[in-house]
């Protein structure tokens, strides 16, 4: 696993336990579930985030990108400037839970650990934001 300074910190204080399948919010386990699939390029997709009908893309990483990548949720945690850390924490726990959750389940069903995930954390939001 590659990591910056600042996620190694986000690891070091995420808790001395292994994120997990009780750290993905239901909504992400819900498409944990549903497992996976391929599209018609070849594409290995999170079947519940499959589109209904297939889009063109420039590749199949691309599509796959598209398709898999997701924001994690966090509208129930508390907000605030004294709570960052605890939201990176929380957030950071989700992402790892539901990533190798999607992981464990694309190896089930194909047979290899071709499947990769990428895991970011960033300030952002909704544009009601300030």
């Amino acid at each position: 696993m590659r990591t910056n300074p600042w996620m190694r910190r986000l690891l070091a204080d995420a808790g001395p336990d292994t994120p997990s399948p009780a750290d993905v919010p239901p909504l992400f386990r819900e498409v944990v579930e549903e497992g996976w699939s391929t599209t018609g390029s070849g594409a290995r997709v999170l079947t519940a985030l499959r589109p209904e009908r297939d889009r063109f893309h420039s590749d199949r990483l691309a599509e796959e990108t598209t398709v898999n990548g997701r924001g994690m949720t966090d509208h129930d945690l508390p907000v605030g400037p004294a709570a960052v850390d605890e939201r990176a924490r929380v957030l950071l726990r989700r992402c790892l839970a539901y990533s190798a959750a999607c992981l464990r389940a694309a190896r089930d069903r194909f047979g290899d650990d071709a499947v990769r995930a990428y895991v970011s954390l960033s300030f952002g939001g909704l544009d009601e934001d300030p």
